[in-house]
């Protein structure tokens, strides 16, 4: 998946991390350039080492347009950043 996200022209990576620990992870996080109202919409990619076979999948904002979102409106949001 590396450099994807900044080869589309419609998202940026803007991080990849590891966590070690008791909760083992990589994490790799794109926001959408096209907010859409909505203000720092980030959607992530969560890999848990002692869950090989699962991708985690999960959007966040600091703000969002209706606030707060109802699922409708999450799973739209989900729909568009990925």
């Amino acid at each position: 998946m590396e450099g994807l996200g900044n080869q589309s022209n419609l998202i940026q990576e803007v991080l990849r991390d590891t966590h070690l620990g008791v909760s083992a992870m990589d994490i790799l996080a794109f926001m959408p350039l096209d907010q859409n109202g909505h203000v720092e919409i980030i959607g992530q990619f969560i890999h848990y080492y002692n869950k090989p076979l699962i991708l985690s999948v999960e959007v966040r904002a600091r703000a969002w347009s209706p606030d707060p979102p109802n699922y409708e409106s999450y799973v739209k949001v989900l729909f568009w950043a990925f």
